[in-house]
């Protein structure tokens, strides 16, 4: 079966994408205002990490590296 999937993103010009959020478009309708704030505030917060600190986020399990997933 076919799920349609509505997703947010932040993508910077570089090699670097964030996946933020997604949900089954059957699950709810779409984000609030409220919720669209915060993940742009999300979003800008974490494309503003340096890879030092991303790949701590992702050893310390933090983030997922989702190209990464084996």
């Amino acid at each position: 079966m076919l799920m349609k999937i509505l997703t947010t993103k932040w993508f910077r010009k570089d090699d670097r994408a964030i996946f933020l959020y997604g949900f089954g478009k059957s699950e709810r309708g779409n984000i609030d205002k409220s919720e669209l704030n915060f993940f742009k505030i999300l979003g800008h917060d974490l494309l503003a990490l340096n890879s030092t600190q991303l790949l701590k986020a992702i050893k310390d399990k933090v983030l997922y590296d989702l190209e990464d997933t084996e």
